[in-house]
């Protein structure tokens, strides 16, 4: 079971890091959230902060970065800290790429494209040619790294967990993704895998939102405002369709635009999309997602305001839930 170190002041990664590391957990995570903090700096104060713990980065976005870039600066961190950096790639979210006028025409394509260049070139190959928004002359890392890092794709709707199936080492799911999802994309991920003819299936990480706290109920009520207000953002999708909520989120969020407030979720929703309650509840919640099919679960401290005392909290009850059904 891993973490995510989402929302935290760069002055306390590395104290966090170094917390994580010292709990048991296996893995620790670093966002990249438009405008918040740069995912490899971030990335290299985790690694300099520990000795043993695998560090990843997720998720990327593949298209505000040059391939050629993300290559160089993977290829950098991995070989500096002995290959205990696993790299998460994808879109990234439609609103930053909209800020930014970088959304593509054709999404899934232009992921596939740069992921391809991307793994060409940590692999020691010369790489030309277009891919999403970018071009490339011809490249080839000075420093390609002694052992590629493992590459994951981070995917949300039925194409993207398809080329994910095909292509990446992992896949990493919403952090929003319940049981049903979970399962829902599993099957969409063994598609894409059939379909590209491998054998082996990638590994699935599920990110999931973790609310807990000295007081319970309060813990509940922030995570579920945090909860409510993605889902009234995002809308109907994927995430909410797999578990058949789709029209009754739809009338919430008509219903608080006709009156000027904001959507609410019920109890039944906050307890299938995040992980919260007490010590047997959470295990419930990611053993859920396990048997659902998910290979790892890293669980995402919400608010990050908050991610010192809710380690802490998680860790005492034991880091080292089984991670494989």
């Amino acid at each position: 079971m891993g973490v995510l170190a989402a929302g935290l002041a760069p002055s306390t990664l590395g104290a966090a890091a170094r917390r994580v590391e010292e709990l048991g957990f296996g893995e620790l995570w670093v966002p990249e959230d438009y405008y918040d903090t740069g995912a490899f700096a971030a990335a290299g104060v985790a690694l300099a902060a520990t000795t043993r713990l695998p560090v990843g980065i997720g998720v990327l976005s593949l298209l505000t970065r040059h391939p050629a870039v993300l290559a160089m600066e993977t290829a950098t961190l991995s070989d500096a800290y002995g290959g205990r950096l696993q790299v998460g790639f994808g879109t990234g979210l439609t609103q930053s790429l909209d800020d930014m006028g970088l959304r593509p025409a054709a999404p899934v394509r232009a992921v596939r494209e740069s992921f391809d260049a991307v793994t060409q070139l940590l692999r020691g190959g010369t790489v030309s040619g277009t891919f999403g928004p970018h071009s490339l002359g011809s490249a080839r890392l000075a420093h390609p790294p002694a052992v590629v890092p493992a590459r994951s794709v981070g995917g949300l709707g039925p194409q993207m967990l398809r080329l994910a199936g095909g292509v990446a080492d992992g896949v990493i799911l919403s952090s929003l993704a319940s049981p049903a999802y979970v399962r829902w994309a599993c099957e969409r991920i063994a598609e894409g895998a059939e379909r590209a003819g491998r054998v082996d299936l990638p590994e699935v990480r599920v990110f999931a939102w973790l609310g807990v706290g000295a007081d319970a109920a309060a813990a509940r009520a922030e995570l579920r405002a945090v909860v409510s207000g993605a889902l009234g953002f995002i809308g109907p999708g994927p995430l909410t369709a797999a578990d058949g909520y789709d029209d009754e989120l739809r009338a919430l969020i008509d219903a608080a635009r006709a009156q000027g407030g904001s959507v609410t979720v019920p109890d039944e929703w906050l307890d299938q999309l995040v992980v919260t309650g007490d010590g047997a509840q959470r295990q419930d919640a990611i053993r859920a997602r396990l048997d659902a099919g998910a290979d790892r679960v890293v669980l995402c401290p919400t608010p990050g305001a908050r991610f010192a005392e809710m380690i802490e909290i998680v860790g005492a009850a034991g880091a080292a839930v089984e991670e494989t059904p």
